[in-house]
């Protein structure tokens, strides 16, 4: 499907916070979040053609309770891409997209409690599970863990009449900054300079 990944209104992620996030729970007076107008909160989704959001997440400067003396740190809360177009690359698009972002402001950690059955999504842009961090919110009664991501400050260099990322890339970090991010289902890897010289 066609969808463009852009910044949002914190009003414009409540619906589906409530339908995915919360699990459809109608006993929350509201969806707003303490920190939602934050002047260093920012809000990420994607949008089809018809101006329907169907995918959000959220960034919040909070420092991580795992690594409280990292500066520069940024919690990720509220990822959520509407049930029926889940596996259309949605939520890969907004995650890479939100990761080119935090690279360019200088954030050094990116973190959040992330359901157990989502893991292996958030493992495939390089974060990891934090040790003993189990929880089972009550809000939604699921089993979470505290997942990482140190976010790498690039530094690139003139190679041959070209610049080329160090070999400490995480894939996602050498998305082309003038590609398409509307729709695009490739996978963060395949975007890696250092792979496509392999």
């Amino acid at each position: 499907m066609k969808f463009e990944v852009r910044e949002l209104a914190a009003g414009e992620t409540h619906e589906l916070r409530r339908s995915v996030s919360a699990d459809g729970r109608a006993d929350l007076p509201t969806m707003h979040y303490e920190l939602d107008d934050a002047s260093d909160s920012w809000h990420l989704g994607a949008v089809d053609p018809s101006g329907r959001v169907v995918g959000i997440s959220s960034f919040y400067r909070e420092a991580c309770p795992a690594r409280p003396e990292v500066p520069e740190s940024f919690q990720l809360q509220f990822m959520a891409v509407d049930p029926s177009v889940q596996r259309e690359g949605i939520g890969s698009s907004i995650l890479s997209e939100g990761l080119r972002r935090l690279q360019s402001m200088g954030a050094k950690l990116l973190w959040a409690s992330a359901r157990d059955n989502a893991v292996p999504f958030y493992e495939r842009f390089g974060f990891e599970v934090v040790p003993d961090s189990a929880s089972l919110p009550a809000s939604t009664g699921r089993p979470h863990h505290l997942i990482l991501l140190e976010i790498q400050q690039q530094e690139r260099r003139e190679v041959g009449g070209g610049d080329r990322a160090p070999r400490a890339c995480r894939h996602w970090c050498c998305r082309p900054r003038d590609g398409r991010i509307a729709g695009d289902r490739r996978s963060p890897s395949r975007w890696c300079r250092r792979r496509s010289r392999r």
